[in-house]
């Protein structure tokens, strides 16, 4: 029984290098399938899927894992999302998710969403991004709060 086990434990020694030098150990991204499946977790009926969608396309173009004219899919359904949403936090999510994306028209309605949603939590968020945006880009504020 030793000789077994120790011919298995010297055989496994000798031939993980072999075998994991043909494994790809490497993650591959295709950019176009991450924002595709991220595109589609926005549009669901699910409340939390579309606030995780959200949420991961804000970390993933933070962290550089994908540029935002890769998720030019999401403006439309996010903005949509920011409009319509259920929940504070849904909204919230839609407003950062809308700023990480850096498109003029997400940050107009940002500004829109600082004057008109009916939560101050939302207001306070959107006009804080709002402003955010302009002095990062040193342009001029079209609305004063």
């Amino acid at each position: 029984m030793k000789t077994l086990m120790s011919i298995l434990l010297l055989s496994s020694v000798m031939f993980a290098p072999i075998l994991a030098a043909g494994a790809d150990l490497t993650p591959s991204t295709n950019k176009s399938e991450i924002a595709a499946n991220l595109v589609a977790g926005i549009t669901s009926e699910n409340e939390g899927l579309r606030v995780s969608s959200a949420a991961v396309i804000t970390e993933a173009i933070d962290n550089s894992i994908a540029e935002p004219k890769d998720f030019s899919g999401s403006l439309i359904p996010l903005l949509k999302m920011l409009d319509n949403g259920a929940t504070e936090m849904e909204r919230i999510t839609a407003a950062v998710a809308l700023y990480s994306l850096d498109n003029g028209i997400g940050i107009y309605r940002l500004r829109g969403s600082a004057r008109f949603d009916k939560s101050e939590k939302v207001r306070d968020v959107s006009k804080n991004l709002y402003y955010s945006f302009h002095t990062l880009n040193h342009t001029q504020y079209f609305l004063d709060f």
